[in-house]
């Protein structure tokens, strides 16, 4: 069995990104273009490793090489920066197929 966990308060509204204390030890999934325009130092996250290779509509093998990649971590959180399947589809498929947490 698996257990997804959403936060019991959701938070929006100008400047609430930055405002928001993001848990340390986390595998970010992003593009390069999240990186090029500045919003890991916006939304000043610490501590955390970096898969920015995902591209328009990825593939299996996006999935695989990330968790080829950081097979042997252990991270508190998976964060999606960008857009819907960043952001939903691919950290949720990563959970389901490895031992990170």
């Amino acid at each position: 069995m698996w257990k997804i966990v959403q936060p019991p308060s959701i938070y929006f509204g100008t400047g609430t990104a930055c405002d928001y204390h993001y848990p340390s030890n986390s595998l970010i999934i992003t593009s390069k273009g999240a990186i090029s325009r500045g919003w890991i130092e916006y939304l000043k996250i610490k501590n955390f490793s970096i898969f920015d290779e995902v591209k328009p509509n990825p593939s299996i093998k996006t999935v695989e090489k990330i968790i080829s990649q950081f097979k042997n971590e252990n991270f508190s959180n998976i964060i999606g920066l960008g857009g819907p399947i960043i952001n939903n589809q691919l950290p949720q498929f990563i959970f389901h197929r490895t031992s990170f947490y």
